[in-house]
């Protein structure tokens, strides 16, 4: 396997791998992350931490510093790792032995990992805490299905005194070893569109008194399609909703489309929005039909800065010896509230092969990226605040 784990992160695989496997068993959402972030709170405070709970509704942050004296401001840096805690609406189909009991509700992207991975790497941290300036950890609920938890915490000054700030995700189908880290962007514009298509209804063997959305909502699915044509960066305009009548002998009243787009910058976001009214309006007109276009704007583009890019880099090559995949992830992450206000570096680290990825209800990791994560926090932390380094 292409990666080296240091010994003082191999001594705690066991304690992780509990810890983990407590949280995959008792999945919360959103903002309801209250058992998660309690366990959290006090495995924090038994670290002797400085704990804020409550922060952002739910979620927990806590404070370590270094004990090598401060030699200049320079050197007082607070770098902020976060964790994101809630899990997905998804029923787990799994044999896991630590399958969620919770029904309707599965850790299925991988964030059960990433407080497992926080909570130990802050207790190694915290054992030897050679470094100047200090670190803060967070735990961020509602992160999942735009429901913002990153800006919550950030109004209620999360990012106070925070000079970077760092993120990592497991992920499939990367092997263990291998990770991907792209030098510009950590994820995509992710925004969400609902259009209401509305016709005259009747019965199926009338159609001349009747005015049949189906086939509008065709033509307006090509269209949307069409958009990204010619334009040199790539965007992506999906409709993944259609739902109408289900009666098989009339043409119903109206159809209702579903669907993202991904774009990497306003711009592109802006043109899209602006391409999907004309297409609306035109096909209103020539259809003589009533169309109701809602656009809703979701997370931002995750920046990687120059900077922390070179510390996040410098970091998992001292562990993983495997390949350095590099382009942009097309997901919506509320990191983006951080990286839009402070300097920082996201990164995806492989949590194994195989056909079940993220959102799925089959996902599950090899363990193995636990001791992956901490070691690459670990090695992080003790790098960037090592006094030679700032």
């Amino acid at each position: 396997m292409a990666i080296r784990i240091p010994q003082e992160v191999q001594d705690f695989y066991e304690e992780v791998q509990n810890i983990y496997r407590k949280l995959h068993r008792e999945p919360e959402l959103e903002y309801n992350v209250h058992k998660t972030a309690g366990f959290v709170a006090q495995y924090l405070k038994d670290l002797g931490l400085e704990v804020t709970e409550g922060i952002g509704k739910t979620g927990v942050s806590a404070v370590l510093k270094g004990i090598i004296p401060i030699d200049s401001q320079s050197s007082n840096l607070c770098i902020m790792f976060r964790a994101d805690m809630d899990a997905l609406p998804i029923e787990e189909d799994t044999n896991l032995p630590y399958k969620s009991i919770n029904p309707g509700c599965m850790h299925a992207c991988g964030h059960d990992a990433h407080v497992a991975i926080l909570l130990v790497s802050a207790k190694i941290l915290t054992m030897s805490p050679d470094f100047q300036g200090s670190i803060k950890f967070v735990f961020q609920p509602a992160e999942e299905n735009l429901k913002k938890g990153a800006l919550e915490m950030i109004k209620d000054g999360v990012l106070d005194g925070v000079d970077e700030v760092y993120a990592i995700h497991v992920g499939k189908p990367l092997k263990i070893g291998d990770y991907l880290f792209n030098n510009r962007f950590g994820s995509v514009n992710n925004d969400h569109f609902a259009v209401n298509v509305v016709g005259k209804g009747g019965h199926g063997s009338c159609p001349e008194g009747t005015n049949d959305p189906i086939p509008v909502a065709a033509a307006m699915i090509q269209a949307f399609c069409g958009i990204s044509a010619n334009r040199q960066r790539p965007f992506r305009i999906q409709t993944n909703i259609v739902r109408t009548s289900d009666t098989y002998n009339a043409i119903p009243t109206s159809v209702k489309l579903k669907g993202a787009v991904r774009s990497l910058d306003s711009e592109d976001r802006e043109f899209v929005i602006k391409r999907m009214n004309e297409i609306c309006l035109g096909l209103e007109v020539a259809y003589d039909i009533t169309i109701e276009l809602e656009f809703k704007r979701g997370y931002g583009t995750v920046k990687n800065n120059k900077n922390c890019g070179f510390w996040c880099l410098r970091a998992i090559r001292q562990i993983c010896f495997g390949t350095q995949f590099e382009q942009i992830l097309q997901i919506g992450e509320d990191f983006s509230y951080f990286t839009d206000r402070k300097p920082g570096a996201y990164l995806l680290i492989g949590c194994g092969e195989g056909e079940h990825g993220m959102h799925n209800s089959k996902f599950f990791i090899d363990e193995q990226v636990l001791l992956v994560g901490i070691s690459y926090w670990v090695t992080l932390a003790k790098n960037r605040l090592n006094s030679d380094n700032y």
